[in-house]
């Protein structure tokens, strides 16, 4: 039976979101295991397997004359490049609806979801399995075993509130950041805690990698319930994420509780989510197969 190629829709490369990153790294996964697979954005990271499905006759030929199967992130509205109804992927990186596109998808679709919290915000659509693509450089993002120093604090999508420490004496981390990839992680490895006021970004992990405790603070914007889904990282609030993905919250400090008790808790199983994260890893690679030997059967 001829094997159906993929189409990865995408927007440009970033190491700044880990939903963009994730989509491009599916592309990469699924040429590393022997499939073909294209991303649709031209910036890509050259370092990855994805190689790009250029102007409209290429997609039209891969679609109409390959049968590609088409995978689609949660805010990618419709089905703009007219891949058979059969042959459609959803990936919800996201809450539906959250970030643009549809709450709801045609009943033909095929929904993914990024993780166990994701899926239970799939309201209108069957999930047919999930798809946690780990995203992060476990080279660069390690325990280094240096002394630890200082504070950082990262704010993301979300705001600042004081109250919690001192922001001078603190190293602050964002979004439009400067910092490469390695003096991220050299910042991690030298905190003592990273306050975070994003509860869905992926610095949550990167920091727990590096060993470094995370303090979740509440900053009353993003409301810490199901909706609280972002699309570039975990995408799940603090509560769940202790419930469904990261099972005793490892590493991570509530901000609410004995705020001491938490960070001793928090330091003392810092250790484990290496483990943890491995096993995140192997369990990515059966759920890939499984889609794999799925979608070539749709």
């Amino acid at each position: 039976m001829r094997r159906k190629p993929y189409i990865v829709c995408t927007t440009p490369y970033t190491h700044k979101s880990m939903g963009v990153k994730v989509q491009h790294l599916l592309c990469h996964e699924l040429n590393k295991i022997g499939e073909t697979a294209f991303v649709t954005a031209t910036q890509i990271n050259y370092d990855l397997i994805t190689p790009v499905a250029l102007g409209e006759n290429t997609i039209k030929n891969l679609v109409t004359d390959k049968d590609a199967i088409v995978i689609y992130p949660e805010d990618w509205k419709g089905n703009s490049l007219k891949a058979k109804p059969n042959n459609i992927a959803r990936w919800c990186l996201s809450r539906p609806g959250l970030f643009g596109g549809d709450e709801r998808f045609d009943g033909y679709e095929n929904v993914y979801a990024y993780n166990n919290s994701i899926k239970k915000t799939i309201l209108f659509n069957d999930v047919q399995g999930v798809l946690r693509l780990p995203g992060i450089e476990r080279e660069i993002f390690k325990n280094t075993g240096q002394e630890r120093n200082v504070f950082s604090f990262y704010t993301g999508k979300s705001e600042y509130k004081p109250g919690f420490f001192d922001p001078e004496n603190a190293i602050r981390i964002d979004r439009d950041s400067a910092f490469t990839r390695q003096e991220l992680a050299d910042i991690l490895n030298n905190s003592i805690t990273l306050y975070c006021f994003d509860k869905c970004s992926s610095i949550i992990d990167e920091a727990r990698l590096c060993g470094c405790p995370v303090l979740i603070i509440d900053d009353g914007i993003l409301n810490t319930n199901l909706n609280d889904h972002g699309s570039n990282g975990l995408g799940i609030p603090i509560h769940e994420s202790l419930e469904a993905d990261s099972p005793h919250g490892v590493g991570i400090i509530r901000g609410a509780f004995d705020f001491d008790l938490q960070i001793d808790l928090a330091r003392a199983s810092i250790e484990h989510f290496e483990n943890y994260y491995s096993l995140i890893e192997h369990t990515f690679k059966e759920n890939l197969r499984r889609f794999v030997y799925s979608s070539q059967n749709w």
